[in-house]
């Protein structure tokens, strides 16, 4: 499988670099993004046949591994076989090609996915594995798609639910699904009958309303961190040399030589005037616990 998503993300850049020209574009088997599935690259082809299979590897993956966290609670690990299966359909999405998008939302693909993020409350991988697909494919998607994918899912009713479990500590997944619920604002915003489906639903308003009054204070939040991090250190050097000090003769006396001065034996001054160049600085101890030696011989 990750051969196969590497397969899929070479067809991407394939037809990234092919030449838009309609005379070139048979030549090199650029698909039509609103094609037939029968247009579309071969790996594509082959994973949207077995579709049904993989989903099912979803619910009932392949290797069950169980794993114990440190509280000795032993629960499901969400596992390979289900993290390369959403990761291949990521990058599907990427490809945006009508005809798979139209096989996803007819599948039983993204009622699935919503009910891992409650399975595994502990597995962040999942979790935005699943804000990632849901927000792709609500982005690329028509109003009938949008439509459709929320009377499927039932999205809207299910965030809505979840927020109203008051469950301590907080579960792992509730960070994402408000970060769902945001997005979903955002496209609607710009979807008219999506926006006109989600205002029916009591309650979801007010939950996005929520949602984006908190994105406000972490965005305030971070902004004002970031200031105090950029803010300039009262204290710092000069950031071009003192031009008195460059012009000074007893600045300059002696600066040479420097490299004779690093042959001179221990016990004996180098012969800049200014003594800041004679000493380093990661020697200052070794040399200071030198002179207290001779002074106290």
């Amino acid at each position: 499988m990750k051969v196969f998503n590497k397969l899929l993300k070479g067809v991407s850049t394939v037809q990234e670099d092919n030449p838009d020209s309609d005379e070139d574009e048979a030549k090199n088997g650029k698909p039509d993004p609103l094609g037939p599935l029968e247009q579309l690259p071969i790996p594509v082809q082959v994973f949207m046949e077995h579709l049904d299979k993989f989903i099912r590897f979803l619910d009932q993956p392949l290797a069950v591994i169980q794993v114990t966290d440190q509280s000795n609670q032993t629960y499901e690990a969400f596992g390979f076989d289900r993290t390369v299966t959403l990761e291949t359909v990521d990058i599907l999405l990427d490809l945006n090609y009508m005809a798979v998008n139209k096989l996803f939302l007819n599948s039983n693909l993204f009622p699935v996915g919503l009910s891992l993020i409650f399975k595994f409350p502990f597995n962040n991988f999942c979790h935005r594995l699943i804000e990632t697909i849901f927000v792709k494919f609500l982005e690329n998607s028509g109003p009938e798609s949008q439509l459709a994918f929320l009377e499927n899912t039932k999205l809207a009713h299910k965030l809505l639910e979840a927020e109203k479990v008051m469950e301590k500590p907080v579960p792992l997944y509730k960070p994402y699904l408000h970060r769902i619920i945001y997005s979903i604002g955002e496209i609607s915003d710009r979807s008219p009958s999506l926006k006109t489906e989600l205002d029916g639903i009591e309650g979801w308003n007010d939950l996005a309303n929520e949602v984006k009054e908190e994105r406000k204070k972490l965005e305030t939040a971070s902004s004002a961190a970031k200031a105090v991090e950029e803010e300039p250190s009262f204290f710092q050097p000069p950031s071009v040399p003192d031009p008195e000090m460059e012009g000074s003769d007893a600045y300059e006396e002696g600066r040479d030589d420097d490299d004779e001065d690093l042959n001179l034996d221990d016990d004996k001054d180098m012969d800049s005037a200014n003594d800041a160049d004679d000493y380093d600085a990661d020697q200052a101890e070794i040399l200071l616990t030198k002179q207290e030696i001779e002074a106290s011989a």
